[in-house]
């Protein structure tokens, strides 16, 4: 139990990373990722950190400097897991309560792994520091999630064949509007990593006034073009 314990540092903090890095990466191949379940993921990983904090609670095995160095990174990658996926837009009332578990469980891992005078000093100053930026990131959300922008996709439209398929999104800008999206992607590209799946961004075709998402008229000719309110729109 006590060397599953010296490694949990590193494990939680390849879990936390997991998200922010991934997104990292498929932006850069311009892609988007989605994971399959975001809060499903976000509470998998707040069960082990609780079970994590609960085994050092009652045993207290103090972490090798490896161990510790990533004890001290966790609080940080805790916040910016957690923010990252109300980002891809999970929704805030999960997330935010399960990174608020996360919080205390990243702090206590913190304070119970390091068993030096000096260590248990430096703890306090991510565990001070990740409180202040929960209860900040949560008071701005709160605060601006009415002006907040929202991309909803309200219909989908597949090609006769499927290899493509049209989204009609609702893109509001909060206070400032919004409008009205068709975009392509095509499925058939996506890579399954399991856990989520690489998208390669969709190709826009048409942006028009804002609240016409259900009465906009869309129909595909064939697989090369799809027809949008009587006009034509090359696709491939």
């Amino acid at each position: 139990m006590k060397r599953v314990l010296s490694w949990a540092p590193a494990a939680l903090c390849l879990l936390c990373a997991f998200v922010p890095v991934c997104s990292r990466a498929a932006a850069a191949a311009g892609c988007d990722f989605v994971l399959r379940s975001g809060e499903g993921f976000l509470a998998a990983v707040t069960a082990l950190m609780l079970l994590t904090a609960l085994a050092l609670w009652r045993g207290k095995p103090p972490f090798g400097r490896g161990a510790a160095l990533c004890a001290a990174l966790l609080p940080c990658l805790t916040v910016a897991g957690g923010f990252r996926l109300l980002a891809m837009g999970e929704a805030p009332a999960v997330v935010l309560p399960l990174l608020a578990v996360q919080a205390v469980c990243a702090a206590l891992i913190l304070v119970r792994g390091v068993r030096t005078g000096g260590g248990r000093a430096l703890s306090a100053v991510p565990a001070c520091l990740l409180a202040l930026l929960l209860l900040g990131g949560m008071g701005l959300y709160a605060l601006f999630s009415p002006l907040l922008p929202e991309h909803t996709v309200v219909r989908e439209i597949p090609s006769p064949q499927g290899r493509f398929l049209a989204q009609v999104v609702d893109d509001s800008q909060g206070a400032l509007g919004g409008s009205t999206i068709v975009q392509v992607r095509e499925p058939g590209r996506d890579v399954d990593l399991l856990v989520g799946r690489l998208e390669k961004r969709p190709v826009q075709l048409y942006r028009g006034e804002w609240g016409r998402a259900e009465a906009l008229a869309l129909r595909w000719e064939g697989e090369g073009a799809l027809w949008i309110d009587g006009v034509a729109y090359a696709v491939g």
